[in-house]
């Protein structure tokens, strides 16, 4: 077991910023604060949240995070699981679930709304500990929009290290950060509201530290990064294979395409190989080559427990600086053991151009949109931004005036990018149009009302 309790440890001054934020937050609006979707949310609308949310991030790759085990017969710990808005659905999925939140009156809230659920047990924590759990208990451990919140990577790496102490040899961790990196972000002060990133470098520097087996980082650089690892049953071996070889490959989203495009959701290039250890082989162990940029994996490992056990299968984002054409591909082991050579067509695709489904305001998520007050602060709901899309090449133009987005992030339940804008402080009321530009692409035009303050 550890304890990271002392009087010298800084977590510890954040615990209690921590709970008393999200207790006062519970008090407030709890459903809002986890949610935020909208104020004094239904009831009926958060529970449905919640099940698309553990169907999008856990019953797709069920057979994966179990290792095809019986989810009956597994005990599952969450992190962070607010008033249990996934945690229920966890309950009919998994034979025992463990929950834990920082906030006292989170959990009291969460025991009222899941009595009767005889296989969950909640916990009040520190924040960066998990007190008397006891070492190699748990088969899964989950944590979804939480560490966004938290407002050191050091106190996000605690957890991390402590959920993976509690995680039995076997077991998988999937957990959600923010990793972007950018300087205007970074910029930002840092609270129990507008957490720390935890980039791609933290994560993979993590998993060496404490020897995991990382399977998958998807969303690098993006305030939506999900990390998939597995605690090896013992110590990988040491010694690199003797011999890689690609036996076919393909695009990630659908391995019969062959040519990979330069950008846009396809822009992603999947390698089938034979010569790795499928219960070893790791993001960090590998590296894929190019037109000669080693580009670290962004999943390693077999898709599930079925199929062809000899196969691994390992995905790569295809950098942005990367040229159009034909392109020497191999695969790299830590050992400098290299695969042969193969030529992969990269291409240019033809450009979509960026919609604007919804506007609301960012405060409740509604329609209404003022000129002033919490309500002032807008939130596009956008299709058509892919991967490279960013603070830094998106713009939103509200009438006259051309502004930078305060942030972005993927909705993976909506299938669209959100995109905050705050509107600038002498908007009048009114009729208003709005266009966003991605680079040098720019939306149609919709209309917004904004009322008065």
């Amino acid at each position: 077991m550890r304890n990271l309790r002392d009087n010298d440890n800084p977590a510890a001054d954040w615990s209690v910023a921590m709970k008393r934020d999200w207790d006062e937050r519970a008090r407030s609006d709890a459903k809002w604060f986890i949610n935020s979707r909208r104020l004094s949310q239904p009831e009926e609308e958060f529970d449905a949240d919640g099940k698309r949310d553990v169907d999008a991030l856990i019953m797709k790759d069920l057979d994966l995070l179990t290792q095809g085990g019986e989810p009956k017969q597994m005990k599952v710990l969450e992190l962070g699981c607010g008033i249990g808005r996934m945690t229920k659905y966890l309950a009919s999925i998994f034979g025992e679930v463990h929950a834990t939140d920082v906030s006292g009156e989170m959990i009291r809230t969460a025991r009222e709304r899941l009595k009767g659920l005889d296989s969950v047990r909640l916990y009040e924590t520190s924040g960066y500990d998990l007190g008397e759990l006891e070492d190699n208990y748990f088969d899964f451990a989950f944590s979804a929009f939480v560490f966004r919140h938290v407002p050191t990577p050091e106190i996000i790496e605690e957890n991390l290290r402590e959920a993976y102490r509690v995680l039995k040899p076997g077991g998988v961790m999937r957990f959600h950060t923010n990793s972007i990196t950018v300087f205007d972000f970074e910029d930002l002060e840092k609270d129990t509201w507008l957490g720390a990133s935890f980039s791609d470098a933290l994560i993979r520097r993590f998993g060496n530290a404490v020897g995991a087996q990382i399977i998958s980082i998807y969303g690098v650089g993006k305030k939506d990064c999900w990390t998939t690892l597995r605690k090896p049953v013992e110590k990988a071996d040491p010694q690199p294979p003797s011999k890689l070889k690609i036996d076919s490959f393909g695009q990630a989203r659908d391995f019969s395409k062959k040519s990979i495009p330069l950008s846009g959701e396809d822009s992603a290039l999947a390698l089938m190989v034979s010569g790795l250890s499928p219960s070893t082989v790791c993001c960090n162990s590998i590296t894929v080559e190019i037109d000669g940029m080693p580009v670290p994996p962004r999943f390693a490992g077999p898709r599930s427990t079925k199929g062809n056990p000899e196969l691994v299968i390992v995905e790569a984002d295809v950098p942005i600086a990367t040229p159009e054409g034909e392109l020497d591909v191999r695969l790299v082991s830590a050992g400098s053991v290299a695969s042969d050579v193969i030529k992969v067509l990269f291409f240019k695709p033809t450009p979509v151009m960026p919609e604007i489904v919804a506007v609301t305001n960012a405060a409740d998520g509604g329609d209404e949109i003022a000129v002033r007050g919490p309500k002032s602060r807008l939130r596009l709901l956008v299709r058509g931004l892919d991967r490279s899309a960013d603070t830094g090449n998106v713009r939103i133009q509200i009438g006259d005036r051309i502004l930078r987005p305060a942030s972005m992030g993927f909705n993976q339940a909506k299938e669209v990018c959100e995109v905050d804008a705050q509107l600038p402080s002498e908007t009048q009321s009114g009729s208003v149009k709005i266009i966003l530009y991605f680079g040098n692409l720019a939306s149609p035009p919709v209309t917004v009302d904004i009322g008065p303050a």
